[in-house]
């Protein structure tokens, strides 16, 4: 079972390697679509927020968006461009994920054993325990990173590493 200390800190790397990969990064930039099938930096990260959404409603924390923030955002939803309505300024994007982390942290901190051993609907039909979606969300979360740290090169932006 996964420690949630363990848990904060792994979620913890993801914000700051995005905050680095964002450094400098213009609101144009993150809207860039790669050249390939994919979302741009905009859409994986506002989706990363949504996503984030579930773990602090199965933490008992408020999430940061409601619905209607997070709908172009969502699984499925179409890549984004800056005509769209609901589409948030990277700046934005970046506040709501590091209140994410804040929230995300205290209710990891406040969560006993019990709690991470209940089981939960949080996709569909598809049930868990707590601890196995917080697992899910944590590998969810760094294919998003990765995907971020190889688009932005392609939009004139060095790819980070963190130490």
């Amino acid at each position: 079972m996964i420690h949630p200390q363990m848990a904060i800190q792994m979620f913890a790397y993801t914000v700051q390697l995005i905050n680095k990969q964002c450094e400098g990064m213009s609101d144009a930039d993150s809207l860039q679509t790669p050249p390939f099938q994919g979302n741009c930096i905009n859409w994986i990260l506002g989706h990363m927020v949504s996503s984030r959404s579930q773990m602090l409603l199965m933490l008992r924390e408020q999430p940061v968006w409601d619905d209607a923030t997070r709908q172009p955002y969502r699984n499925g939803s179409p890549n984004i461009t800056a005509e769209m309505e609901g589409v948030l300024p990277l700046a934005t994007l970046l506040e709501a994920f590091n209140e994410t982390q804040r929230r995300l942290a205290h209710g990891l901190g406040a969560v006993t054993y019990e709690d991470l051993s209940e089981r939960t609907k949080t996709l569909g039909a598809n049930t868990n325990t707590v601890a196995g979606w917080i697992a899910y969300f944590q590998f969810h979360e760094a294919h998003h990173a990765g995907q971020i740290t190889m688009i932005a090169p392609m939009v004139g932006k060095a790819g980070v590493w963190i130490a």
